[in-house]
C-alpha cells in the first residue's frame, strides 16, 4: 500500500476520474494477493469516500423504473440515491436464525 501513499504524495492536480493510476494498480496487486484472483488496475475505481461509490454503483447499474432490491437492515444512503435516481426500493427479510441468510420467499415477493 506505499504505492498508494506514495500516489497521493505526488498528487499535483487533476487525475484519471478512476483514480491515479499508480494507486489503482496497488490496491489491485494487493487484492489479487488477497483474494487469490487476478485484478487489473483497469477494474479498480477509487472514489472520494463510500457514498460517492454507492451512488456510482446504482446509477451504472439500475435505470429510472428499475426495481432495486436490498436487505430490511440494508443501508439508508443505497435506499435514499436509488430513490433520486427514479429507481424503486424493494427490501426482503433477513433470517437471524440462520446466519442472516436471506429469505428467498421474501426475496420472490
Amino acid at each position: 500500500m506505499a504505492a498508494v501513499a506514495e500516489g497521493v504524495d505526488k498528487f499535483d492536480g487533476y487525475t484519471d476520474f478512476r483514480g491515479a493510476e499508480a494507486s489503482r494498480a496497488a490496491v489491485a496487486e494487493y487484492f489479487s494477493k488477497l483474494d487469490g484472483v487476478a485484478i487489473s488496475k483497469d477494474d479498480v475505481y477509487l472514489t472520494l469516500g463510500g457514498s460517492l461509490g454507492i451512488y456510482l454503483c446504482i446509477a451504472v447499474l439500475c435505470n429510472p423504473g428499475d426495481n432495486f432490491l436490498m436487505p430490511e437492515a440494508g443501508c439508508p444512503l443505497a435506499n435514499t440515491i436509488a430513490k433520486s435516481l427514479g429507481v424503486e426500493v424493494k427490501f426482503y427479510k433477513l433470517n437471524r436464525s440462520n446466519k442472516w441468510q436471506a429469505e428467498i420467499d421474501s426475496m420472490r415477493k
